[in-house]
């Protein structure tokens, strides 16, 4: 929320930044084209103004008022919630990646050891066993790595 000093230096910077007039130049270059501008130039032409139409609201009633202050309220709700859930959503996305890490870290390791055991050697009964092991673990590095 914007507080009472920042509104003001706002305001200021607006006076100080802004024509006061508003008068609207038309200047025509060297080249022919046309540029309307708020600055006067060399061969400017002073528009004409416009007249502006001002509506003027009546004031709000004490429910609308209400109704105004509710709604505010339920905004702020709804933005919280808004952040609270992107927030988690955050962390959900953080930690699938630490479990994708971990899980292709994991099938890395097994696949060193897998080939290691499989150089020292071992029995023909383990073979299938190994054989399925070491499909699991490509498995699980194809998806996590």
């Amino acid at each position: 929320m914007i507080s009472a000093n920042h509104r003001l230096l706002l305001v200021l910077t607006l006076f100080v930044c802004c024509p006061v007039d508003g008068a609207i130049y038309r200047c025509i270059e060297a080249s022919g084209v046309v540029l309307y501008s708020q600055f006067r130039c060399t061969n400017a032409q002073l528009m004409a103004e416009r007249p502006v139409s001002v509506i003027v609201s009546p004031e709000l009633t004490t429910s609308e008022r209400l109704m105004l202050s509710h709604i505010a309220k339920n905004s702020l709700a709804l933005d919280r919630a808004s952040r609270k859930q992107a927030e988690r959503q955050h962390r959900q996305r953080e930690k699938h990646k630490t479990d994708k890490a971990s899980l292709c870290r994991q099938a890395l390791i097994g696949m060193a050891n897998l080939r290691a055991h499989k150089r020292a050697g071992y029995s023909l009964s383990e073979a299938t066993a190994l054989d399925v092991r070491e499909d699991e673990l490509h498995q699980q590095k194809s998806q996590n790595c």
